[in-house]
């Protein structure tokens, strides 16, 4: 897998984990006989402020990988998976534990406090389909991320495309039969010349 692939996979899932952390997570049913209140839907936004956190982590990893080299790339694919399991971990306690995210929202239609009364308040929980998105998009940043760690040792260093110009422009030009004829027409005429002056009486050297 490319730089490029995984790192559009990663911020694919991202903003799924995003768009996922907006929605409604889960909706409770209050007793009629304590309250009037009938139900109340809890937000991701509402439940838990961390995946949001950790999606904007993973993005700006995601971010990172599309100009990241071997080693570096390898280092982030290894904080997306770590920062994945943490997202599918914090989203796991909210569906295992709902009504502990939702104190706050039931206490304030209530009066209540006190996590037994507020649970004792709750007859009965509906998962929505967003909190399943949540729990699911970091999984696949996760295998995503695996995948990355073993692409990494393929992946090729960046050419150093500026310094291989400058060597070409400081690399001599090749000499032409034309011009080396010419300089050894230039010697020998000069040679000629010195002979005739010292038949002449002439001395050239001095």
């Amino acid at each position: 897998m490319s730089k490029r692939v995984l790192a559009a996979s990663v911020l694919g899932l991202v903003v799924i984990l995003f768009v996922a952390w907006s929605q409604p997570w889960f909706t409770l049913t209050i007793d009629p006989a304590e309250s009037h209140i009938g139900e109340v839907t809890i937000s991701g936004q509402s439940a838990s402020f961390l995946p949001g956190a950790l999606a904007l982590v993973l993005l700006a990893c995601g971010l990172v990988l599309l100009s990241a080299q071997r080693w570096t790339g390898l280092i982030f694919c290894i904080v997306l998976a770590l920062t994945s399991v943490s997202g599918a971990f914090v989203t796991l306690l909210v569906v295992l534990h709902p009504i502990a995210y939702a104190t706050k929202q039931l206490s304030t239609l209530s009066g209540l406090s006190g996590t037994d009364a507020l649970t004792a308040l709750v007859v009965g929980t509906r998962y929505e389909w967003g909190i399943w998105v949540a729990l699911i998009a970091p999984i696949g940043i996760f295998v995503v991320s695996i995948v990355g760690v073993v692409a990494s040792s393929g992946w090729r260093r960046q050419s150093h495309r500026y310094t291989v110009a400058s060597r070409r422009g400081t690399t001599p030009a090749p000499t032409t039969s034309s011009s080396l004829a010419s300089k050894q027409a230039d010697f020998s005429e000069t040679r000629i010349d010195d002979w005739d002056a010292i038949t002449q009486g002439d001395d050239p050297t001095t």
